[in-house]
């Protein structure tokens, strides 16, 4: 259905919403996330929101990560791969605006889990998974926030990417679970 929408719809496609709520809805075959997803960053998508609210995970097509248009994007229960061959200038060109939500994040095939968002100047994390390993570099970042995730004291070290933009950041918001890791030894 959603597929013949599209393909039937002529002109740019600025705003795209996709809920699926629960299991009584149909689950979507990868396949055709990826096709919508190309054709919506080929026909100028400016706010994408995806979000599916059960247990199961999509990948974020790369063609989304490349698109030059895209200015807002919402992700819930995605799994977030940091791209192999980022252009030097960094991904998502004219983001703003990311949410990520029970999003996980995956080390690329070359190991590195980071990248440079030059335009980004909002980052949310809700509920997310090792935030504190996406090494995300984001000369304009104003606004932060990490709602909902989990830290342990010995990972503090891994948050350094976010201090450099500490001297830009105009709203800061960090509600974490923290939890102190004490190791006892028995002899």
């Amino acid at each position: 259905m959603i597929t013949n929408i599209l393909l039937l719809h002529s002109g740019p496609v600025r705003e795209f919403s996709l809920y699926i709520c629960s299991q009584e809805d149909p689950a979507l075959p990868q396949s055709d996330i990826d096709s919508w997803c190309l054709f919506l960053s080929r026909n100028g998508i400016e706010d994408l929101t995806l979000g599916y609210f059960e247990f199961q995970y999509y990948d974020l097509p790369v063609c989304i990560v490349s698109c030059p248009t895209i200015k807002i994007l919402s992700l819930r229960n995605f799994f977030f791969r940091f791209p192999v061959n980022a252009p030097p200038g960094g991904i998502f060109p004219n983001l703003t605006f990311v949410f990520f939500s029970r999003t996980d994040f995956e080390h690329n095939a070359a190991g590195i889990m980071g990248c440079r968002i030059p335009n980004l100047v909002e980052l949310v994390f809700s509920h997310c998974n090792e935030v504190q390993k996406c090494v995300i570099n984001a000369p304009k970042l104003e606004s932060l926030m990490v709602i909902g995730s989990t830290m342990y004291r010995n990972e503090w070290s891994e948050w350094r990417w976010f201090l450099i933009h500490l001297p830009i950041i105009k709203t800061l918001c960090l509600s974490v679970e923290l939890f102190v890791v004490r190791f006892f030894s028995f002899i």
